[in-house]
């Protein structure tokens, strides 16, 4: 089995692909229409996964992201974000870590309203969907969640186990870019 046939088996065929050719990384981004729930799109990146990145200075692990959000017209900025994410983990050869925060483009910011992604466990996905066991090291799926400025700070000040308790807590459509911010 492939990381395609995993994504597959757990959303379906793919929908639509991208690969804007920015880099040598060889990363594209593919969505699932609909998937896994109605007017929800699912967006995951293919290729990170060919790059071992560092976890800890004794563990190493591949990674790829998903990003799902009902986004009429915002197909054109997630896949930029999801690109710029890609080069930025292959870049720096480091493993997103639960909890991390990573700010978003300026450019992105405006457009969405969110000033980072916050990096997790995509809990909405059954348990055999976070980790493709068929590499070597195994491919550990990340969920981005975009976050608002005031939630990054929060992050930062309280730790991400206390955001994902509010998050729990309050369940928000994290799907919705129109979401109003948890803290």
């Amino acid at each position: 089995m492939n990381i395609i046939e995993h994504l597959e088996m757990f959303l379906g065929n793919i929908s639509q692909g991208w690969n804007e050719n920015r880099s040598d990384n060889k990363a594209m981004v593919v969505c699932f229409h609909n998937k896994p729930f109605d007017k929800v799109d699912t967006f995951l990146t293919l290729g990170l996964s060919n790059h071992i990145l560092s976890l800890s200075n004794k563990k190493n692990v591949r990674q790829e992201l998903i990003f799902s959000c009902c986004c009429e017209n915002s197909s054109k900025i997630i896949v930029s974000s999801l690109m710029f994410m890609c080069d930025f983990i292959i870049i720096n050869h480091r493993a997103l870590l639960r909890g991390q925060v990573i700010r978003l483009q300026d450019e992105v910011i405006d457009k969405l309203g969110f000033e980072a992604l916050y990096c997790t466990i995509p809990t909405f996905m059954e348990d055999d969907f976070i980790t493709f066991k068929y590499s070597d090291p195994k491919t550990v799926i990340v969920w981005l969640i975009p976050i608002y400025k005031n939630e990054a700070k929060f992050i930062y000040t309280y730790g991400w186990d206390k955001f994902e308790d509010i998050l729990e807590e309050s369940d928000p459509d994290l799907f919705s870019l129109d979401r109003e911010s948890v803290v």
